[in-house]
């Protein structure tokens, strides 16, 4: 019995087994490989047997019956070929413009959303700065680590835990109430209503800028990126460990007039599950720079969450208090 397996690679699709090859080269380079197995069918079997019998003319009759018997078996494979080419060369030939497009669509279209994420903030000034009094050089780099858990059940629902450098806070509505916590203060706000997305600058409105710059960092700014197609170009694929897996991902490099972002998104998903953003270096002279890098730890789409996730109970001790004084984190 004829025993097959397929892969793709390099633009082949292969179909491997243990013995007698035939190959098969087609108009788009795609290469048929086909093996006869001698191993567990009666024909083989009695194939062997006769080796034991005939020595010095089983070997040409063994390979010249294996050829007859696998000619049926090699047109069904043929058969099958036709499916597997349309699932490999829609993989290879997705462009970035569809890669952003479906990017976008899944940011437009989540309904609920748990992204868990590590955030690493580089502050850079590197190079020289010539004057007449001499060379400056420097090699300055410090860098900041935070944490970000972001939920939300559109349209109301919000969930957010920051831990960001110097910010540690807690945001949570249930689309009814909204409570900010600061646990390095031990003071809470509770106020009615959800949270715009849309940041603002006065003491009322200092939840909701919060809420909307971190929503903006995971969420709002891939709603629209199917727009920079322009400026795009599809790197080399790679992949990003999500908890015990590694996962799939597209490269996507943007390079805007002043940054460089890229960004790796899940093939089946179209998530983006890591991106960096890199200012350009200038030419000469120092000049500081950030260079902002996001993993996402954990990314659940559109997937039930429970509602425990936007409850708050204010924890012992904590203080109920008008605004929370940020300048004091």
């Amino acid at each position: 019995m004829l025993s097959l397996a397929c892969y793709c690679r390099s633009g082949d699709v292969v179909f491997e087994n243990s013995r007698v090859y035939l190959t098969v080269r087609l108009k788009n380079r795609i290469r048929l490989r086909v093996k006869k197995t001698m191993q567990g069918s009666s024909e083989s079997k009695a194939l062997g047997e006769s080796a034991m019998s005939q020595r010095d003319s089983a070997p040409l009759k063994a390979v010249r019956g294996t050829k007859l018997a696998m000619g049926w078996r090699v047109r069904s494979g043929l058969i099958l070929l036709s499916t597997l080419l349309s699932q490999c060369s829609y993989a290879r030939q997705l462009s970035v413009d569809e890669i952003l497009n479906k990017v976008s669509e899944t940011y437009r279209s989540l309904k609920s959303y748990e992204f868990l994420a590590e955030k690493r903030t580089e502050l850079v000034a590197a190079g020289e700065s010539r004057s007449p009094n001499g060379i400056a050089i420097s090699n300055f780099h410090q860098s900041m680590e935070g944490e970000i858990e972001l939920a939300a059940v559109e349209p109301g629902k919000a969930r957010l835990r920051v831990k960001d450098g110097k910010l540690e806070i807690l945001v949570v509505s249930d689309g009814q109430t909204t409570w900010a916590y600061m646990p390095t203060l031990k003071q809470y706000t509770e106020m009615p209503g959800s949270p715009s997305e849309v940041p603002g600058s006065s003491p009322s409105n200092q939840t909701a800028g919060i809420l909307g710059q971190y929503r903006n960092l995971l969420v709002g700014r891939f709603r629209s990126v199917s727009q920079y197609s322009s400026i795009a170009a599809l790197e080399k694929n790679n992949r990003v460990k999500i908890g015990g897996d590694k996962i799939d991902c597209y490269v996507v490099k943007l390079d805007a007039p002043q940054l460089t972002h890229e960004i790796w998104v899940d093939k089946n998903r179209f998530v983006v599950l890591r991106f960096k953003q890199t200012p350009l270096r200038p030419q000469e002279g120092i000049a500081l720079q950030t260079i902002l890098t996001v993993n996402l730890t954990e990314a659940n789409v559109n997937t039930k969450l429970e509602d425990s996730l936007f409850k708050f109970t204010p924890p012992d001790k904590a203080t109920k208090v008008p605004t929370l004084n940020l300048a004091r984190k």
